[in-house]
């Protein structure tokens, strides 16, 4: 795609024109929904940091004679993690978050259980950013969502901060909405002839 700028063009452009509008790290909001129906969503309200994917495709190596070259081979996706803000209360929303981590790995109960099927132990992740005026502007969505690690946080007499958990999540899938604007994604796909 050629560029709209003239050769030589140095002002700024794009960064102010009034239709751009800036994705700001602060303006998100991440909803957990466990696949088991017995369990709670764990909702937006306790949610410090998220994030949005990191993907890495592993290069493969060619070689003949005296050259290399590199062709694109499989994606990994990497583990993203979330931390929450560590709350007691007495309305049921609360406990949802400890719910969920011990439906997959039961930590209160000796028997140790873990479910087995993964519609015991998944969730579907939905990360949304806004705009300014609070409306959304883009949408990843994680599925078959799990934590790998948990960690309940080191405790202090010294420490004035809110408790924490953070969690590491793996996902076998992602997908990405674009709900401000057009995303002209296009798959350039050639076959054998």
């Amino acid at each position: 795609m050629a560029s709209t700028r003239p050769p030589g063009y140095m002002g700024i452009g794009l960064l102010v024109d009034p239709t751009v509008v800036y994705k700001l790290n602060f303006r998100w909001t991440f909803y957990l929904e466990p696949k088991c129906k017995a369990l709670r969503p764990v909702d937006v309200w306790f949610v410090k940091t998220a994030g949005r994917p990191s993907v890495t495709i592993a290069p493969i190596e060619l070689n003949f004679q005296n050259a290399k070259t590199w062709i694109p081979g499989k994606p990994e996706v990497e583990a993203m993690t979330v931390t929450y803000l560590d709350v007691a209360a007495k309305r049921q929303e609360s406990g949802a978050l400890y719910a969920y981590l011990g439906a997959v790995y039961n930590f209160n109960n000796l028997n140790r259980r873990q479910g087995s099927s993964v519609g015991d132990y998944t969730a579907r992740g939905t990360l949304v950013m806004y705009d300014g005026c609070g409306t959304p502007i883009e949408q990843w969505i994680y599925e078959d969502l799990w934590p790998t690690t948990y960690k309940f946080g080191e405790l202090g007499y010294e420490d004035n901060k809110v408790s924490e958990v953070e969690i590491s999540f793996r996902y076998s899938q992602f997908t990405y909405t674009a709900l401000c604007g057009n995303v002209p994604f296009a798959e350039c796909c050639t076959g054998c002839p």
